[in-house]
Order: C-alpha cells, then structure tokens, then sequence
C-alpha cells in the first residue's frame, strides 16, 4: 500500500505563498475524520499521479487511515496544481475503485500476425478498501487469433 506525505495546514498562510515555497494545498474529509485542511509537496503530487495506484494510506492524527484522491485541480493556462481533496474510505464498507490491469506475456496470435486490442486500461471494482488489489494480472499467452479476454 503507498503512502502520502501529508502535512496539517495553517490558515494563516495565504495559498499563493503555500504554491510558492513548493506546496499545493488541499483539505481531507470523510466519515469518520474531521474536515481538515492540508498541504503536500508539489513533487510528492506529481509523483503520486505518475503511478497507478488509487488507495493511499496516510497518517491522519493519531492514526493511519486508506484514501483516494477525490478531486485534483489544475491551472487551465500552466497545468499546475491548484488544489486536491482526499476522502478517506472507511473500513468495512465497500466502495468503487479504477484497478489498472497488466497484461503478461506475448500472445500466440501476435506471433502469428495478430494483433492486440486493448479496450480499457483500468476496470472498476467494488470491494472493501483492505481487498483491492493495486493491480489486476491477466496472462494471455494462450490467446489466438480472434479470441477475446473479458474481465
């Protein structure tokens, strides 16, 4: 499970100066946790959206909580973060979740002269935040000419 490096945010600093010292400021609910207001690194922003990953685990107080980024947005003219908001996912509920899924292997009909389609990137489960895999695996080696893979 990754982690965010998530700091608490004092109001007092206005969000321009925030952005300039190398912060994107942001805020953090759900169910069971205070509204609170954040802040992370710009760098460590930009490297959780180079992975595919959705659940984050994070320190929040006194205790380790499961999060997915629920809005992240960006300056329209430089794409620069603006503002992102987590909300935890709470234990023991099911929630909806985009699983990145990895094809392995080459497959017999690409040998041959085939070629791989792939329709979707990602797929969408429904499951307990502690049972969603940070990825699916799907071998296809056996796959021939015409044969189609449905997950």
């Amino acid at each position: 499970m990754n982690t965010l490096d998530i700091r608490e945010r004092k109001l007092e600093k206005k969000t321009r100066e925030l952005r300039n010292d190398g912060f994107v400021p942001g805020v953090i609910y759900g169910p069971s946790i205070n509204n609170m207001t954040i802040k992370m690194t710009t760098k460590d922003l930009k490297t959780s959206q180079k992975v595919d990953v959705e659940i984050y685990k994070i320190q929040a107080g006194n205790k380790k909580i499961m999060v997915k980024f629920d809005e992240i947005q960006r300056d329209p003219v430089t794409n620069s973060f603006m503002h992102f908001s987590l909300v935890q996912l709470p234990q023991g509920v099911e929630t909806d979740i985009e699983v990145p899924v990895k094809l392995k292997g080459m497959p017999i009909g690409v040998r041959k002269g085939g070629v791989l389609v792939k329709i979707r990137d990602e797929v969408t489960l429904n499951a307990r935040p502690k049972n969603i895999p940070s990825e699916l695996i799907a071998n296809i080696e056996q796959m021939d000419i015409g044969d189609t893979l449905t997950l």
